[in-house]
């Protein structure tokens, strides 16, 4: 069965009130994957969901909403989590080293944490494995690094941009603000 490795970007829209991609939630309930996150992820969530909170994007009630979401989807198993395994932090060390001396790019800690994870799932499941992102600079990343390359196909799937706030929305900000 084909493996789907969701990373955090892509994930995010399908819990929180926002623009999300219908394509994103279509590969999240494709029956033909077995869906991934790395443990990291969970982490990851809360940290991306809570900086939307702080910009006011959303309210307390969404990321509480979102999070509930997030542990339904693992607990009913549509999306598996792949543990921290041993190592992963060497490895990690080592994909960071690689590009930033060999192949002169710039990969920050998390995402080397998040593919390494992809690359070990695929390395337990014997297969190459579909890396979902949303993040056009680490898809980008990815694709181009030689050490990925046997293990995931980079899926680039971009969410529809966020529209303008409306003039009220303007208004209540500014108000607040004041």
């Amino acid at each position: 069965m084909p493996i789907a490795f969701i990373d955090t970007s892509f994930y995010m829209p399908c819990c929180l009130p926002s623009p999300s991609s219908a394509a994103a939630k279509q590969i999240l309930e494709d029956p033909a994957y077995t869906h991934y996150i790395a443990e990291l992820a969970m982490v990851e969530w809360i940290s991306a969901a809570a900086k939307t909170l702080r910009e006011s994007k959303i309210t307390r009630r969404h990321l509480e909403d979102g999070y509930n979401k997030l542990l339904l989807d693992i607990a009913t198993k549509r999306i598996r989590v792949f543990p921290t395994i041993p190592g992963l932090y060497d490895k990690a060390i080592h994909v960071l080293r690689y590009a930033a001396v060999t192949e002169k790019r710039a990969l920050r800690t998390l995402d080397a944490l998040i593919l390494v994870t992809a690359i070990d799932v695929a390395h337990h499941a014997q297969q190459k494995i579909d890396f979902f992102l949303s993040d056009e600079r680490f898809a980008n990343l990815v694709k181009d690094l030689e050490i990925s390359k046997d293990y995931v196909d980079v899926k680039l799937v971009q969410h529809s941009p966020e529209p303008p706030p409306s003039f009220l929305t303007r208004c209540k900000r500014a108000w607040r603000a004041f």
